[in-house]
């Protein structure tokens, strides 16, 4: 929830939220930012069901969408089309092991934590 509030997003940009789960971050992102779409991008199918119907039944299904698909398909991602803020936040127990990190598309890096042995690894 708290990362949420160290967003840099503005009213005209695309937010993705990689591994979204049920989506708390789009509609903790909508609530704060009201950014031009905020795209929730989640493995587990029934994840995505109770994330777009959050989404319709607080009608903002046109701002705030869910897709069910894996981060490593890159055929999944070229669809979505360019962001300017990208997010994604793991936990194994109480370790911090991916990134959250925000980048504007105006600038050309991006930095990221990494554990090689993180949860998304061992499947």
């Amino acid at each position: 929830v708290l990362l949420s509030h160290f967003a840099n997003v503005k009213k005209k940009h695309r937010v993705i939220d990689l591994c979204t789960g049920t989506g708390i971050v789009p509609f903790l992102v909508h609530g704060k930012y009201n950014p031009q779409e905020v795209i929730g991008l989640e493995i587990q199918d029934d994840m995505v069901e109770m994330a777009n119907r959050s989404s319709k039944l607080n009608n903002i299904m046109d701002i705030v969408k869910f897709v069910h698909g894996d981060l490593k398909d890159k055929k999944i991602l070229d669809t979505l089309g360019k962001f300017d803020v990208v997010r994604h936040f793991e936990y194994k127990g109480h370790k911090y092991i991916q990134f959250a990190r925000t980048f504007p598309a105006s600038q050309s890096s991006m930095g990221i934590v990494h554990d090689p042995n993180c949860a998304c690894h061992n499947k």
